[in-house]
């Protein structure tokens, strides 16, 4: 690395006269654009095999800010207590505020003994099975590929968003609020977070909330409101 660091300032002249400044090279004119970033992002994406993931994450029409949540959590980006300790940010304690565990990705969102039910109570509103993986990206896959097809399907793939972005907030108040677990709460803040986005995304959707939760396991399928 060193010698490759030298080799690559033998091609610059140091010029006395001329103050340093900070050049992006992802554009020829040095400046940086949010257009040059995003081609920048792309082409990595692209080149760790990542790209039909991510395809499938923005044609998802959810707030921009969950979608960048999911993008950081299938490439497991998020400040978790382990990401945080790898990065050498000292912490008091690296336990998952749900079960005491060690607090990683996986665990967190997934498999923790806390969060894990939730998972398999919303299986049961769409008649599905199976055994879930621990990676992040490979969840992310199995909940949005392994989805049918039409209404239903969208239903099901908003839902992970709803969930996962609701076990973080959640998170976030026991660390930094002192709320205690609750994952009547959390199920019920998921919940009511996916019927929002569905009055807005679906064109007839009609259904009231209390409508809507109280027999999920009806309406979820429901292709027509």
């Amino acid at each position: 690395m060193a010698v490759a660091f030298l080799q690559q300032l033998e091609g610059f002249t140091i010029r006395p006269e001329v103050n340093d400044h900070w050049k992006w090279a992802a554009e020829p004119s040095g400046c940086y654009s949010t257009k040059s970033a995003y081609k920048a992002i792309h082409h990595v994406t692209v080149e760790d095999g990542q790209d039909g993931k991510f395809k499938e994450l923005w044609k998802l029409r959810v707030p921009l800010k969950v979608a960048i949540f999911m993008w950081r959590l299938i490439q497991d980006k998020l400040p978790t207590k382990v990401n945080l300790k790898k990065k050498r940010v000292e912490l008091q304690e690296y336990l998952c505020p749900f079960c005491r565990l060690v607090e990683e990705t996986g665990h967190l969102f997934f498999h923790c003994s806390k969060i894990s039910p939730l998972w398999w109570e919303s299986q049961s509103w769409v008649n599905m099975m199976g055994v879930f993986p621990y990676n992040p990206d490979q969840h992310f896959i199995q909940h949005i590929c392994g989805a049918s097809a039409g209404l239903q399907g969208k239903r099901w793939q908003w839902w992970w968003f709803a969930l996962t972005y609701s076990i973080w907030k959640h998170r976030n108040n026991i660390i930094f609020s002192n709320a205690a677990f609750d994952d009547q709460k959390l199920m019920e803040d998921a919940v009511f977070m996916l019927w929002s986005w569905l009055r807005c995304l679906e064109k007839n959707f009609s259904l009231h909330f209390n409508q809507w939760s109280s027999n999920l396991k009806d309406v979820f399928l429901r292709t027509a409101t």
